[in-house]
């Protein structure tokens, strides 16, 4: 059953696992005292991708979500969380650890993640993602539901339904065709909209229904975005809404808005900064002794640790050029038993001299074919 399993981790994950197993249990059947009652994947030795199913050092900061989601469900106001931290952090992954554990507890919340991107800074970028979920999962819903909605929506955008069809078509689906909308002057156009749009976002505010709305990396985001949001949770009908913002340390120089962005938010009634620091050497050990099953992890884990400084998708890049490099090696003893991870910290400190990761990029861009690397270059132009 172990080779059907759903999960792909919980299967083999070499077929050097797979063949040792296969010849204890050879070796047992031809013995006058065979035992097949054993422990599978005891020589089960990982690849060179390696992928967490355990998140570490995290947990207070899962629970801090946690606790500000039941304080925004007791009262009337949106609740905003701001996550930092320098890239490979775990910002992504905290969040959505924290997101499913609420999800599962509460069947009713619709969760909606919304990802900038650096390259695709366009105006309410990340709110047509936002807005196309919202609109599909109302489609989705009974027709009563879609007919109720449709009304609200319609009472909402009013006469200028047809500024909002033109940024998302699907809308016109719910609300039907709109009519012409009268031209302003530009400024006073902006205004129009970023009410108009936080007057339509309001109309999901369901405490039946509460909603999560998750805007990542938004040190990519437009000015247009970050205004938006800052409105909408400031809107006295937003509430029954927890939206979480996720940036990099880095991202407050690179974008002047954003600063400014979570000033305002600082001041509603239910908000909160988390920043993500690196995992502690224990942790480190903890993710070493989960991925490898070592006895000792001391002087592997200290090695890691200060050249990550604890970053976790680092430690992650690291341990897989190490594999790949037969840096650190498995050792079968007997099949009965199961083998050990050897290493040796002098060989690991002269394969990775410089005191952090570049050296690491560019080790492993050198490795790559001719072809892929002069890709590289034309692109990186």
């Amino acid at each position: 059953m172990k080779l059907l399993q759903k999960e792909s981790e919980d299967r083999y994950q070499s077929a050097y696992g797979l063949m040792m197993d296969l010849r204890r249990i050879q070796m047992e059947m031809s013995s006058s005292h065979s035992n097949l009652d054993f422990a599978l994947s005891m020589h089960d030795v990982r690849g060179h991708k390696i992928r967490l199913k355990n998140i570490y050092g995290r947990e207070e900061d899962i629970a801090q979500f946690e606790e500000m989601f039941s304080e925004m469900m007791k009262g009337t106001k949106p609740a905003v969380v701001v996550v930092n931290g320098v890239a490979g952090i775990g910002k992504s992954t905290t969040i959505h650890t924290a997101c499913d554990g609420i999800t599962s507890k509460h069947s009713n919340v619709l969760l909606i993640k919304a990802k900038l991107d650096q390259f695709q800074r366009i105006p309410y970028g990340c709110f047509k993602i936002l807005i196309q979920e919202l609109l599909s999962s109302t489609l989705a819903r009974p027709s009563s539901q879609v007919r109720a909605y449709s009304q609200r929506l319609q009472k909402a955008v009013g006469v200028n339904g047809g500024l909002l069809t033109g940024l998302f078509p699907l809308l016109e689906t719910v609300i039907g065709q709109q009519p012409p909308v009268m031209s302003l002057p530009p400024l006073e156009s902006q205004k129009r909209l970023t009410l108009l749009m936080t007057q339509f976002m309001t109309c999901f505010c369901d405490r039946e229904r509460p909603l999560i709305l998750f805007f990542d990396d938004v040190q990519w985001a437009d000015q247009a975005s970050l205004q938006q949001i800052v409105e909408f949770c400031q809107h006295p009908a937003c509430h029954s809404c927890f939206v979480i913002l996720s940036h990099r340390n880095e991202g407050l120089d690179s974008n002047q808005t954003l600063p400014q962005t979570i000033a305002a938010l600082s001041t509603l009634p239910v908000y909160m900064s988390i920043t993500l620091d690196g995992l502690t050497l224990d942790q480190v050990k903890r993710l070493l002794n989960d991925l490898f099953a070592l006895r000792d992890a001391t002087s592997l884990a200290t090695l890691l640790h200060m050249k990550t400084q604890g970053n976790p998708f680092f430690i992650i890049q690291l341990l897989q050029s190490m594999l790949k490099q037969k840096l650190i090696n498995y050792v079968a003893t007997e099949p009965d038993k199961p083998g050990t991870w050897h290493w040796d910290p002098q060989l690991l400190l002269q394969f990775f001299p410089s005191e952090n990761v570049s050296h690491l990029v560019k080790e492993n861009i050198k490795r790559l074919d001719s072809e892929t690397q002069r890709i590289l270059r034309v692109a990186a132009c």
